[in-house]
């Protein structure tokens, strides 16, 4: 018998979904003043804006890796992502 209690994944977090980012906005490479920007797959790329500061699990909501997850902490922003 598990000790595990089962419970819905919005009862015990708040799950908020990235902003859409338009892919202009999104540089290849990081230089000063850019922040990792998380997609469903990890780091997309770098934005001048950042969403979130602190450290988050990420759960890729649509697409081939729906589900997947990912750690990011520190300033960083969201895109498509729980």
């Amino acid at each position: 018998m598990s000790k595990w209690e089962i419970v819905l994944l919005g009862e015990i977090c708040m799950l908020k979904a990235g902003r859409f980012i338009s892919s202009h906005e999104i540089k290849d490479t990081c230089v000063k003043g850019l922040y990792p920007c998380y997609g469903g797959n990890g780091i997309r790329g770098y934005v001048e804006k950042f969403s979130h500061e602190g450290s988050y699990p990420l759960i890729g909501r649509q697409g081939a890796l729906c589900g997947n997850i990912q750690h990011a902490h520190g300033k960083f922003s969201l895109q498509n992502m729980l």
